[in-house]
C-alpha cells in the first residue's frame, strides 16, 4: 500500500468536490481529489454548466 502526502483529500470530483479542491488548493494546501468514476467530475463539470458558462464567456 502506497501512503501519499496530503493536507486535504477531497471525495468526489463534481462540482462542489471541483470548488473546494480549487479554494484549498489555492490556500497553498496540498490537495487530492477521490473519484470512484471513470471520469472525474459529474454532469456539471463535464457537459453542463461549467463548459456552457466557459463558451458564454
Amino acid at each position: 500500500m502506497r501512503k501519499f502526502d496530503c493536507d486535504v483529500a477531497i471525495l468526489g470530483g463534481g462540482s462542489a468536490g471541483y470548488a473546494a479542491a480549487r479554494t484549498d488548493a489555492g490556500e497553498g494546501l496540498k490537495t487530492v481529489v477521490i473519484e470512484g468514476g471513470s471520469e472525474i467530475g459529474g454532469l456539471c463539470i463535464l457537459r453542463g454548466c461549467m463548459p456552457s458558462k466557459a463558451l458564454l464567456y
